[in-house]
């Protein structure tokens, strides 16, 4: 079964939150490549390549993509995610070594 996702960037300059959403793109292609991972722009007439990731995913990959985001994020802890669901939305910041568990336990009920 697919999931889809959309990470959306922010709590940093838009150029910032572009170069942070490439670096997130490759370490979630790095932790799962079957994974598809989209960039898009957070407005159409944006001259950019985007801050939000559109993400599609099946079942097995999600605790690998979980760990790999909990990483990222405690790497770059001045980001604000926003992962959006069919079911809701996950507003993610501050992840520190303790609390990544937490993150990929959050993420996991929210891919049931």
């Amino acid at each position: 079964m697919e999931s889809s996702y959309r990470l959306r960037l922010s709590g940093v300059s838009a150029d910032k939150a572009q170069i942070l959403a490439a670096d997130l793109e490759d370490a979630l292609l790095d932790a799962d490549p079957s994974i598809e991972v989209t960039r898009q722009q957070e407005r159409s007439d944006a001259q950019d390549f985007g801050a939000v990731l559109a993400i599609v995913l099946g079942a097995p990959a999600v605790v690998a993509i979980a760990e790999s985001l909990g990483a990222w994020l405690q790497r770059h802890h001045e980001v604000v995610i926003r992962i959006e669901t069919s079911d809701g939305i996950l507003v993610v910041e501050n992840v520190t070594a303790a609390s990544a568990p937490e993150l990929i336990r959050a993420f996991k009920e929210k891919t049931k």
